[in-house]
C-alpha cells in the first residue's frame, strides 16, 4: 500500500499518466502490453541516499528515484520498413519530483529523442574518459519544449535539482524483446493457482454510449457502444477471463489493488489504486484481490453490442 511518503501530486501524477494512455490506445496502432505507470517512491538508491549522487560524478545511480513514468504506446517497425527487423518505435511519459533522477544508462543501439515539456534537469555525461554536465533546457532557452538527441553511444545519467517537477515525452528506437515459448504455459500455470472457489464480486452499468448515433458517417462503428462498468471486489474475489478479442478496454483502479493475471506478459502485475491499464486484442486476463479489503475498478469498453456479449 502506498504511504505518507508520497507528495500530495501523487493522484495529479496518476490522472496525467492514465490520461496519456488513454490517448494513445485511441491515436496508436498497438499499445503496450505492460502499461502499467511505475512510481519510484522517495528512499535510498541501492544500498545509497540519493543525495550522495552529485550531479558531475560517475558512475551514477543505478535505479530510478523519484520518478514517474508511464509507457504510452510501441509498435513494431518491421511492419513499417524492411530494413529494421525486430525493432520497435516507443513513446514514454516521464515526470521526475524535485531530487528525483533517471539512472545511468547507455543508448548503444537504442538511439532516443526527449521532449523536456516542463522544468530543468542536469545531465552527467561520459564521452570517453571525460564527464561533462549540461543543463537541460540551457539557462538562456527562450521557454517552450527543449529536444534532447539521445544518439548511439551515448552514456548519462540525469537529475532533477530544481523546486518544480520535470515533465517528459521521450520515443526511442528499442530492440523488440523476445516473448518466451512458454508464456502461454505461464500463464495458464498462474490461472491455476487463482482460488478455485473466488469470493463475491459485483458490477454496475453505470452508463454507455451508442457509438452509432455519435458517429452515423462511420459505418464501421455501427452496432458498436462504449460500455462503463464498475466492479466491486470483496477480499479474495477474482474477475475473468476477460477477453479483448474484438473488445478493447481500458481499466482504471478507483480503490485498492488488484492482481493483473494478463496472457501477454509473463509476470503478474500489482495495480493500486490510480493505475490504469489498457486490453487490446488478443489479449486475456483474470483480476484477483489479493488483499484483505475490498477493492473497486471501473472498466470502459468497445463492444459489439449486437452480439449481446456478457459483462
Amino acid at each position: 500500500m502506498r504511504g505518507n511518503g508520497y507528495s500530495s501530486t501523487y493522484a495529479y501524477r496518476q490522472a496525467i499518466a492514465f490520461l496519456c494512455s488513454v490517448l494513445a490506445m485511441i491515436g496508436s496502432s498497438e499499445t503496450l502490453a505492460h502499461s502499467a505507470p511505475i512510481w519510484c517512491p522517495d528512499g535510498p538508491v541501492s544500498g545509497m541516499q540519493a543525495g550522495e549522487y552529485k550531479p558531475g560524478e560517475f558512475p551514477g545511480p543505478p535505479d530510478n528515484h523519484k520518478m514517474y513514468r508511464v509507457d504510452l504506446a510501441e509498435f513494431d517497425l518491421t511492419q513499417e520498413f524492411n530494413g529494421l527487423p525486430g525493432r520497435d518505435m516507443r513513446a514514454r511519459f516521464w515526470l521526475m519530483e524535485p531530487g528525483g533522477m533517471i539512472q545511468e544508462h547507455c543508448h548503444e543501439d537504442r538511439p532516443a529523442l526527449v521532449y523536456i515539456l516542463e522544468g530543468r534537469v542536469v545531465e552527467t555525461k561520459m564521452e570517453g574518459s571525460t564527464v561533462t554536465t549540461n543543463i537541460l533546457p540551457p539557462p538562456n532557452w527562450s521557454g517552450g519544449p527543449f529536444a534532447v538527441a539521445e544518439g548511439n553511444g551515448t552514456r548519462h545519467w540525469w537529475k532533477n535539482e530544481g523546486t518544480a517537477a520535470v515533465v517528459m515525452v521521450a520515443v526511442d528506437l528499442p530492440l523488440r524483446q523476445p516473448i518466451a515459448s512458454d508464456q502461454t504455459a505461464n500463464w495458464q500455470w498462474r490461472v491455476s493457482n487463482l482460488p478455485k472457489e473466488p469470493k463475491a464480486i459485483s458490477a454496475d452499468l453505470n452508463e454507455k454510449l451508442d457509438l452509432t448515433t455519435e458517429y452515423p458517417h462511420i459505418e464501421y462503428v455501427h452496432g458498436r457502444e462504449v460500455r462503463g462498468t464498475h466492479w466491486t471486489f470483496e477480499p479474495g474475489a477474482v474477475l475473468g477471463e476477460l477477453d479483448h478479442s474484438s473488445r478493447p478496454a481500458i481499466i482504471y483502479v478507483v480503490v485498492g489493488e488488484v492482481l493483473d493475471v494478463r496472457s501477454d506478459h509473463p509476470q503478474t502485475q500489482l495495480l493500486r489504486a490510480g493505475d490504469g491499464v489498457t486490453g487490446h486484442n488478443g489479449v486475456k486476463r483474470y483480476l484477483y484481490n489479493a488483499t484483505d479489503a475490498p477493492a473497486e475498478i471501473v472498466v470502459f469498453e468497445i463492444i459489439d453490442s449486437s452480439r449481446q456479449e456478457a459483462d
